[in-house]
């Protein structure tokens, strides 16, 4: 009987829950029978208790900008018997999970599971895993942001550190990523594009293995040197192949830009700059997977400029082809060979100068370390490379993300019952500034009183 103050159990007819009999607590697990409908008016308070409703059925829950409906302490649960299709708006919820489709817009969540073909607009969200087909945009997203299914993040700004989940097929395009994106998927097969990404942490910006992904027009700019921007590995000998498209992206302020080790790289078209190290290429052939002299890695029409050293090569029995690129500026080295007595060839790339003897000084090999190969860099390039991306003159700065238009409460207390707090004075009242005036006159007066007392106190010495 959901017409009494507290309730459980099945609910077997459609119903309507009122303002007027408001608030609804659950005294234990409670669940909308599928064929039922549930209506929750504007300015509801539903109390789950510590309990969850379970939602077989249809629960329509829309409140407005002005009486936003309130599930407290507990979880509203869409199951797949629930037809879905309805739309979850302008409430507060501490925990939404749906396995249907919803369209949930303008709501406040402290998490928020999102399934289905769900879409999700216009949201303040504390915790987000998105699965299915759901589809992504314009939400605000703290703490904890995870990705499955095909799902489609977009439009975001997102003050976490993105996680595809294992087997992800999704995409996220155009969204400010203040944390990273974590990639480690177990054989998926993502997109990052579009999106502007910087860190709060160390760890890499963009950090893959074990997955296929594309990560293209990406502006990736790293704040207090974190260790990497993006940073591609995995093993050939693992089943799991590791296979990733860089391309056209912006990346600067990291230790590495780009650090690629015992994986399946095409990096091409990007401008990579003001970094400690541009590209780092580790490559090592496991057990003979691949063949030793296998080319798993193509570094083609980059810019490579403006870092302590430009690339690091690293070749292990595999090689990569590193041509056409504009590797020019590079404050200490432009080229650093690394760990091999093998001799290598990076032919066809611009280096700033035509002058070999100027290119040789800035290539560490066996003329700087004789336990080294050498490296041949003939013929060269005597022009910058058409095509190739400039590097920017001035240092990047992050622009948000455009956020909701329409926003929901934000950061409401939630509590049984929908509570108004009366707003704080951003600045002190008149009237205490005018105890502040008068504290001050008191005390230059208590200071001219003693001064004066000093001074007549001297004057009577001298006389005496």
């Amino acid at each position: 009987n959901c017409s009494a103050s507290s309730f459980h159990g099945v609910i077997t007819q459609s119903t309507t829950w009122t303002k007027q009999n408001s608030p609804y607590t659950l005294d234990g697990p409670t669940s909308i029978g599928e064929g039922v409908t549930v209506t929750v008016e504007p300015g509801v308070t539903v109390n789950l208790n510590g309990y969850y409703l379970q939602v077989n059925g249809t629960l329509i829950a829309r409140g407005t900008v002005n009486e936003k409906i309130y599930f407290t302490n507990g979880q509203v649960i869409y199951t797949t018997s629930s037809p879905g299709g309805t739309t979850f708006e302008y409430t507060v919820t501490e925990t939404l999970q749906t396995a249907t489709t919803l369209t949930i817009t303008r709501n406040t969540f402290t998490a928020l599971d999102a399934g289905g073909s769900s879409t999700v607009t216009y949201n303040n969200i504390e915790n987000l895993r998105a699965e299915g087909n759901s589809v992504v945009t314009n939400n605000q997203i703290t703490k904890t942001c995870y990705v499955g299914g095909s799902a489609k993040i977009s439009s975001n700004n997102i003050q976490a550190r993105l996680i595809f989940t294992r087997g992800c097929t999704g995409e996220v395009s155009n969204n400010q990523i203040s944390d990273g994106i974590h990639c480690d998927i177990g054989g998926g097969d993502v997109t990052i594009t579009n999106n502007q990404i910087t860190n709060i942490n160390a760890y890499p910006l963009v950090f893959i293995a074990g997955a296929k992904a594309t990560v293209t027009d990406n502006s990736i700019f790293g704040q207090n040197n974190p260790s990497c921007g993006i940073s591609v590995g995995g093993s050939y000998h693992s089943a799991i192949k590791t296979e990733v498209t860089i391309e056209r992206n912006q990346i600067s302020g990291c230790e590495t830009g780009i650090s690629i080790s015992n994986s399946w790289v095409t990096v091409k078209n990007n401008a990579v700059y003001n970094n400690d190290l541009g590209i780092s290429i580790w490559l090592l052939s496991s057990y003979n997977r691949p063949p030793p002299g296998t080319n798993p890695v193509t570094i083609e029409k980059n810019s490579i400029a403006k870092n302590l050293a430009g690339i690091q090569y690293q070749p292990y029995e595999l090689t990569a082809t590193i041509s056409n690129n504009n590797i020019q500026e590079n404050s200490e080295y432009n080229f650093k060979l690394v760990d091999t007595t093998s001799d290598v060839t990076v032919a066809n790339n611009y280096w700033g100068t035509t002058s070999t003897d100027e290119i040789s000084q800035k290539i560490y090999d066996y003329n700087y370390d004789f336990n080294l190969g050498k490296v041949n860099f003939t013929p060269i390039l005597k022009s910058i490379v058409a095509g190739a991306p400039n590097i920017p003159s001035n240092t990047p700065t992050m622009s948000p993300t455009v956020n909701p238009t329409i926003q929901p409460t934000t950061n409401p207390t939630i509590t049984s019952t929908p509570i108004t707090i009366p707003t704080q004075p951003t600045t002190d009242t008149q009237l205490e500034f005018n105890l502040v005036e008068i504290a001050i006159l008191l005390t230059l007066i208590i200071i001219a009183i003693l001064l004066a007392g000093l001074i007549v106190t001297l004057k009577q010495n001298r006389k005496k």
